[in-house]
């Protein structure tokens, strides 16, 4: 975030601060030389107005309610050229004082044109470093993937953005977090999910007391298989955003992945049962043979035996070969 004070510090500039110095924390947008008595139907906030003082009214009150107008407006601050600060009304330093709106004298032979172009170059090297940053993110969140699954892509998301990451299920009942444990937001976040519910693909943010809450749903079409929510300071939004969907997208393949191994071990269930109700031969797969062994009492009964062939075939086994 580039604030006014931050400006001031801009190396090969020549700037002062006249007054405002409540105002040194205003975010800075652009900066521009604007030479109307009303710029504020120009503004969009967070400009430092660069000014001669053509644009100033002629009176006291005018020019007091010209920099309230600015304040109001969202402008980061006003800037005046070294050549008319000897002339500078009193009242537009006092109203800017008492309105906590930076004013920044551009001194010695700095031009306008060098304050527009540094602002601009400072807000083009950050997005280039968001976005160097998102790719690494995410690459981070698709080797955890690989290498542990959902617990994995949500350490991997929550350090990404300096914020804690939280999976719930279709219903909204929590499945994993990062950090561990309930936090204070996952009510808040349980309640968005229940505001989105519905048949298709959805996603909600909110910002409350500097912190960004987003919820995006899990899955690729359809209804929702799951929800992921992210708590995290306020930052950019869009990248932020932009970082839970790449998540939401890998947690949606790796339970796409869980969906179909379970649909193996059903088809494997479906050859399997009749062999072992009446054995026949020919319902065996040629040779060499996997073989597993599982300690259990005689008298389990078969749907025991099922599912512990289906868990040793998710997950890895010692097996021999016959």
């Amino acid at each position: 975030m580039l604030t006014v004070a931050g400006v001031l510090r801009f190396e090969g500039l020549e700037l002062g601060l006249l007054a405002g110095r409540a105002g040194l924390g205003r975010d800075v947008s652009w900066a521009h030389a604007i030479e109307v008595a009303d710029p504020v139907p120009w503004l969009r906030g967070g400009e430092l107005v660069l000014t001669i003082g053509l644009g100033l009214p002629a009176d006291e009150p005018g020019r007091r309610a010209y920099v309230r107008r600015l304040a109001e407006a969202g402008a980061a601050g006003l800037g005046f050229a070294a050549e008319v600060l000897d002339a500078l009304p009193p009242e537009v330093l006092e109203e800017a004082e008492a309105c906590g709106l930076p004013v920044v004298g551009v001194l010695g032979t700095t031009p306008f044109i060098a304050v527009s172009q540094a602002v601009a170059r400072w807000h083009a090297e950050a997005t280039l470093r968001a976005e160097r940053h998102a790719i690494a993110v995410q690459e981070a969140i698709a080797r955890a993937a690989l290498r542990s699954g959902d617990r994995g892509i949500l350490a991997e998301l929550a350090k990404g953005v300096d914020g804690e990451a939280l999976l719930l299920d279709v219903e909204g009942r929590p499945r994993a977090a990062h950090p561990a444990g309930e936090r204070s937001w996952h009510g808040r976040a349980r309640d968005l999910v229940a505001a989105m519910a519905g048949p298709g693909q959805a996603a909600g943010a909110e910002e409350h007391e500097g912190r960004y809450l987003v919820v995006h749903s899990i899955g690729l079409s359809g209804h929702p298989r799951g929800w992921l929510a992210l708590d995290c300071p306020a930052g950019d939004p869009a990248h932020q955003r932009l970082l839970v969907s790449h998540a939401a997208v890998l947690l949606g393949m790796t339970l796409l992945g869980i969906r179909a191994l379970r649909r193996t071990l059903h088809e494997q269930r479906a050859r399997l049962l009749p062999s072992i109700a009446e054995p026949d031969a020919s319902l065996m797969p040629e040779p060499p043979f996997e073989v597993a062994v599982f300690a259990m009492a005689l008298d389990d009964p078969l749907a025991a035996v099922l599912d512990a062939i289906a868990d040793v075939a998710g997950k890895p086994t010692r097996t021999g070969s016959c």
